[in-house]
């Protein structure tokens, strides 16, 4: 009879604990970006539009028929586990700070357009890679999408719509 009475308190903190754990997970606040993909067991890729004096000191010259148009990208992996660093992490460190970039296009109207600047961002967690890709565009003209066409990992292609006004 005791062990039935210590069973059930037992159950029941279990249940509470479970309940709470699976709720803090459903309560986590994300960041909301202006365009995202989120793929199964690989991670999330998202981008936002930012200020162009985050990375460069003018945004465009006088009477310059061109402008300059700012995105943050980044890629969030699925695989959070903090480890020492390997030859394969290297790697990728590698890619996303120096090779990323030339992997993106930018579509204007029926022109595509490739970075003419990166900037990576601070690394400040292990499974997050990010940073500000510039291009620029004519003055008159609005982005419509991002292609992300990676070379190095298991994305494969990926179209970020940033107009979705467009008609």
């Amino acid at each position: 009879m005791k062990s039935c009475v210590l069973l059930i308190p037992g159950i029941i903190s279990g249940a509470i604990w479970l309940s709470a754990c699976n709720s803090a997970k459903s309560n986590m606040v994300t960041e909301m970006h202006q365009a995202q993909i989120q793929k199964e067991g690989i991670g999330m890729i998202y981008v936002d539009e930012v200020p162009c004096r985050t990375v460069i000191q003018n945004e465009d010259s006088a009477g310059s028929l061109t402008a300059f148009h700012c995105f943050r990208v980044g890629f969030i992996d699925s695989l959070t586990v903090a480890k020492a660093p390997d030859k394969k992490s290297l790697e990728t460190g590698k890619y996303y700070q120096y090779d990323m970039q030339k992997d993106w296009t930018m579509l204007v109207n029926t022109d595509s357009l490739k970075a003419v600047f990166y900037q990576p961002r601070q690394k400040m967690e292990n499974h997050k890679y990010e940073g500000i890709l510039v291009f620029e565009i004519p003055k008159d003209k609005k982005p419509d999408a991002l292609i992300y066409i990676d070379s190095y990992g298991a994305w494969g292609v990926q179209q970020l719509i940033i107009n979705s006004n467009k008609k």
